[in-house]
């Protein structure tokens, strides 16, 4: 994981876009399982927000083609004059326009988070969804990881096989990240803490957590 796909790293971007300027972005996209789409928005959303944009569903623009979806995103709201371009691009190049200021939004998640105005909807939108969509930050950098780490039953139930691949990648990413964890755990019990049981009595709770950590 990188900066590139963090709220602070989007605020930098946008601060250097020249007026009607556009960030543009191509990530996976799955009819069935929109979840890379979806946190994409929170990103770009969160960051119009965080710049002071009323409504940014007037800045994004996204059109698909197969499995790839590209993102338009405009440091102010798109202009008719760009409109009609990426229209006219997109039905050139046989590309599926799925996100314009310009159309209704069917899906109610993306809609919900095209017109969310605050952090706070963004992320009560991400709360009730089965993956993680909310917009990664500095702080916590992980885009592609959309699994709940503090959530193992919901992790086991995505990783069966009825759902998406991408979706399935994702629980599974946790479910190896589990074993690792608990793997080492009786690694460190067996090989530190249990031939060194005598010594722990005469330790401190403190200074055997850290020393063990």
């Amino acid at each position: 994981e990188n900066a590139l796909y963090t709220v602070e790293g989007w605020e930098t971007f946008f601060k250097r876009i020249n007026p009607h300027g556009i960030l543009t972005v191509s990530r996976w996209y799955f009819d069935d399982a929109r979840s890379e789409t979806e946190r994409v928005l929170s990103l770009a959303v969160s960051t119009l927000i965080n710049l002071g944009e009323e409504n940014p569903a007037a800045h994004i623009y996204m059109a698909t083609s197969g499995q790839i979806a590209t993102f338009v995103v405009g440091r102010d709201p798109l202009t008719s004059a760009q409109l009609d371009a990426y229209d006219k691009r997109a039905k050139q190049m046989g590309f599926t326009v799925q996100i314009s200021p310009r159309l209704k939004i069917e899906d109610p998640t993306i809609s919900a988070i095209l017109h969310a105005k605050t952090q706070e909807e963004i992320q009560k939108i991400s709360d009730q969804n089965a993956l993680n969509i909310s917009p990664a930050t500095d702080n916590a950098p992980f885009f592609c990881s959309q699994g709940r780490l503090t959530e193992p039953a919901q992790v086991l139930a995505m990783g069966r096989d009825t759902l998406h691949a991408a979706q399935q990648g994702h629980a599974r990413a946790i479910l190896n990240l589990y074993l690792i964890l608990g793997l080492s755990f009786f690694m460190v019990s067996g090989v530190i803490l249990y031939p060194l049981r005598s010594s722990l009595r005469h330790g401190t709770p403190r200074l055997i957590c850290a020393g063990t950590l």
